[in-house]
């Protein structure tokens, strides 16, 4: 164990992952007391580490009990299904979730794989104890597997489970109602059942975090869940937008390309992009642990790569059985890479004021099949590939909240919406927003039946052609299990969304020279602009081919430097002019951001303005005003105050800017001024300040002349950087 340990951690490695067996099926009394002296050791010596162990709590394989291979359990043996069959999920033909043999690479041919249900009240207080016991060993994560109902699985085609009594019985007592007999998507209690089972698995998993916590707070619960951005999510009930909730962490398990060098391909790999900024975009401040495969040590470097350009986390092992190594060197090589760069890709703010909306209302309750028309899924997916390949950066969003912080919003076909959501739109189009939006979008409401009229404000939101879908389709992204026998390059829908995009003006922090095939995403963290810089040109011949970039930073920044994926790095200017192979990361110390500066009761004034301000480009940065700090402000080059020469903090710099006569004009009621002073304090210096006669006047004002004050900084800026920040993409 040491050994095996003291390895790991010398190839930079910080988390360990192991089985156990089933408690079940062997007495894992000694596996506890493995797991307790391995989480001992390791916290003793390698602190930085973690052990976590892999648990399926709903899935069992007895093994060896079909010997003769008849499909059921030989003479004189005992299987989970004939202890225990009440356990078992229910299909909606009422079949017992039970299978023999060759239904997945992991159930041998002899094997019994069962799957059981989280609302059997038996079964389920066994699965707490066994996590309770888990929790109290010390280690530090619990990985959660396959937490599904099952729909698809071995002969079960739509198989919709769970019908076992416990789910009628717990289905009536949540709704009153009974469990549908049928699949029929235009009766309301079928889809309340959709949405059930997707709240019961998440229930299931959030019992589970409670008891481990209980006995070990500090322990992680992960939960494993294959793809889930698509109408999978749906029919297995583990809906990650749910489930993100409950959990510690997600690992999103998914086929991404460098999973088989034919797969090796250029969209493929911007379809993985687009799938893990999805995976971003969900997880929030969480860490998205993707759980995909390589074949060789190029697919190995390029999914770390790609992953790593999104902000995800590296799980490192070939395909398919989750414990093997391509290249245990070039493993090292990576995991040391990240451990030298870490605070380049986790914990970030992305830079981003491009919103693209995942309604998962939609993806319930309107299109049932990957490839139905007009769909949502590739309406989705294909309109994040075409942000990626125009340098576009983009965030995904699940919910219709906070939106002020975005300077354009895409609705993909989100053709599920409610009436709060409708409005909320509204609302942000008459703030200035501006929304773009696809196919059906809000002709249908959360429950996915028809409107009579259109609630949207239509003449202002431009309703496109899916083109997202067109694109998806035309280029048609594939796995190795599928592969099409002809292609298109999607550039005749790509081409038409560009002069879309053009048309909305969207600000932009950066301008950018470079092919289609490579991906850049801006990123900031404190005092620093990072870049991260993927190059996908060429991938089909099995590497990509070294491209020139081109980066200029519409930001104040000193010189930067360029780091070159397990290679050199190099000091770089700006403009920067470089070649990249697969990856690298360019990173800037910024040089000065617009200063916003407030007193505690002009906080909300404050945030309204600085998310104004970033959303149309700007680099910013908030100041609570106190007396020790005003002289520090005042070396700043470019000064934002609000409040007048009377406010609390603030009032003692604006005194010593404004003259009489404008202190005078700010002492009459209901007065609202911005005032633009340039060298109040030194040369080359901008101060705005922003004042009524009362706080409700300073709020009124910057929300009704914030165009003015951005014009203000766009001309004041241009003439410092000799160049418009404003610049289209």
């Amino acid at each position: 164990m040491r050994e095996t340990i003291t390895h790991i951690h010398e190839k930079g490695q910080s988390v360990i992952l192991t089985w156990v067996p089933h408690p079940l099926l062997e007495d894992w009394s000694p596996h506890l007391e493995f797991l307790k002296n391995a989480s001992q050791y390791i916290h003793r010596n390698y602190p930085e580490m973690a052990l976590i162990i892999y648990q399926g709590p709903l899935e069992i394989v007895t093994f060896d009990v079909d010997v003769n291979r008849d499909g059921k359990v030989d003479y004189g043996k005992t299987s989970i299904n004939t202890e225990h069959p009440e356990w078992l999920q229910v299909g909606i033909d009422g079949r017992k979730a039970v299978f023999y043999g060759d239904v997945a690479f992991w159930v041998g041919s002899t094997d019994e794989d069962v799957w059981l249900c989280p609302n059997d009240p038996e079964y389920r207080e066994l699965v707490k104890s066994h996590f309770l016991e888990l929790a109290q060993t010390g280690i530090d994560g619990i990985w959660v597997d396959i937490p599904k109902f099952q729909c698809d699985f071995g002969d079960w085609d739509s198989n919709w489970a769970c019908h076992c009594e416990d789910c009628q019985k717990k289905f009536r007592e949540d709704t009153g109602l009974n469990i549908p007999q049928a699949i029929d998507w235009n009766d309301i209690t079928w889809k309340i059942w959709v949405l059930w089972r997707q709240n019961v698995i998440a229930d299931y998993i959030k019992e589970l975090n409670e008891v481990v916590k209980s006995a070990n707070p500090e322990c992680q619960l992960i939960v494993e869940h294959w793809h889930g951005i698509d109408v999978g999510s749906v029919r297995s009930a583990w809906s990650p937008v749910l489930l993100r909730e409950v959990t510690d962490c997600l690992a999103h398990e998914y086929p991404a390309a460098s999973y088989d060098s034919s797969t090796y391909d250029y969209y493929n790999y911007l379809r993985d992009m687009a799938c893990y900024l999805y995976y971003r975009g969900l997880d929030k401040e969480h860490p998205s642990w993707i759980l995909a495969y390589s074949s060789d040590e190029n697919g190995q470097r390029m999914l770390a790569a790609s992953l790593l350009t999104a902000g995800c986390n590296f799980y490192d092992t070939d395909a398919p059985h989750m414990d093997g190594i391509v290249s245990a060197y070039q493993q090292a090589e990576i995991f040391q890479w990240i451990t030298k760069y870490l605070p380049y890709y986790y914990g970030l703010h992305s830079w981003s004021n491009v919103g693209v909306y995942y309604s998962k209302a939609t993806m319930d309750f309107m299109y049932h099949k990957q490839w139905g028309e007009g769909d949502f899924y590739c309406e989705f997916m294909g309109i994040s590939m075409m942000l990626l390949s125009a340098h576009i950066p983009y965030t995904v969003i699940f919910s219709l909240d906070n939106l002020e912080q975005f300077h354009t919003l895409i609705l993909p076909n989100t053709a599920c919406m409610s009436e709060e959501e409708i409005e909320t739109i509204n609302q942000f189009i008459k703030k200035g927003g501006t929304v773009l939006a696809t196919g059906d979008t809000g002709k249908y409401d959360e429950w996915g039946k028809k409107r009579s009229a259109d609630l949207l404000h239509s003449e202002v939101i431009e309703i496109l052609e899916l083109l997202g879908a067109h694109y998806y389709r035309d280029v048609q992204p594939y796995n190795v299990w599928w592969i099409p026998p002809e292609r298109g390059n999607g550039e005749e829908y790509m081409r038409k969304f560009l002069e879309i995009l053009e048309r909305l003006e969207i600000p932009a922090v950066f301008e950018i020279s470079a092919p289609k095939g490579v991906i850049i995403l801006p990123f900031r963290s404190g005092n620093k602009l990072i870049f991260r810089v993927l190059n996908l040109s060429e991938i089909s011949k099995g590497e990509p081919q070294s491209q020139e970039v081109f980066v200029n930073v519409l930001w104040w920044v000193e010189n930067g430097n360029l780091y070159h994926f397990l290679s050199a790095s190099e000091e770089i200017g700006n403009p920067a002019a470089f070649d990249v192979y697969d990856h690298a990361i360019l990173v800037y110390d910024l040089d000065e951001p617009v200063t916003v500066i407030s007193n505690l009761f002009d906080r909300a004034t404050a945030d309204f303005l600085v998310t104004s301000l970033e959303k149309e480009g700007f680099l910013v940065e908030y100041s609570t005003a106190c007396p020790s700090c005003m002289e520090r402000l005042k070396e700043r080059k470019q000064l934002i105050i609000l409040g007048g020469h009377k406010a609390q903090h603030t009032g003692t710099l604006v005194d010593d800017i404004l003259t009489e006569e404008e202190k005078r004009l700010l002492e009459v009621e209901g007065a609202q001024y911005i005032f633009v002073k340039t060298d109040a304090f030194s040369e080359g210096q901008t101060i705005i300040i922003i004042a009524g006669n009362e706080r409700e006047d300073t709020l009124d004002v910057v929300e009704k002349k914030a165009g003015e004050i951005l014009k203000s900084l766009e001309k004041l800026s241009a003439g410092y950087l000799g160049f418009t920040r404003f610049s289209r993409i």
